[in-house]
């Protein structure tokens, strides 16, 4: 392949087939948000996205917690249950820590989040930030 652009003379390039789960194009709106998500002592809580199939998104998160292992964070995902119907999960990465970063293409439509375990004896706030292409859930009962 050559190109000419903005050489004077032409550049030739060796083109390359689309690697599989290169690319992928979106239907929802690109979203960008910072969250406060209070996780109270010796409490847990789960914070989820609403996603399609190979959305994409990048996170960011981090807490004051005075012992990082009595946090435990656990990034997962799963569909939405449709009657008795078995739904299916998938468990990205658990850690304990006071941060954590990464990126997602999701595997599937569906829920896709953070399980927080607050195990220490202190409130804590998450500061998470994402940029991508989600909905936050809110569960309807």
């Amino acid at each position: 392949m050559t190109l000419s652009g903005c050489a004077s003379e032409p550049v030739v390039w060796v083109e390359l087939p689309l690697a599989e789960r290169t690319f992928f194009e979106s239907n929802r709106a690109m979203q960008q948000g910072q969250y406060q998500v209070p996780v109270a002592a010796g409490d847990a809580l789960e914070y989820m996205l609403q996603m399609n199939a190979n959305d994409t998104i990048i996170y960011q998160w981090t807490t004051q917690i005075v012992s990082p292992e009595q946090l435990i964070a656990e990034f997962h995902g799963h569909t939405i249950r449709e009657d008795d119907e078995p739904g299916i999960v998938m468990v990205y990465e658990t850690q304990q820590a006071d941060h954590g970063q990464g990126s997602l293409a999701a595997p599937f439509d569906g829920i896709h989040g953070w399980y927080f375990n607050n195990e220490s004896d202190e409130n804590i706030v998450i500061e998470l930030q994402i940029a991508g292409f989600y909905e936050l859930y809110e569960e309807d009962h």
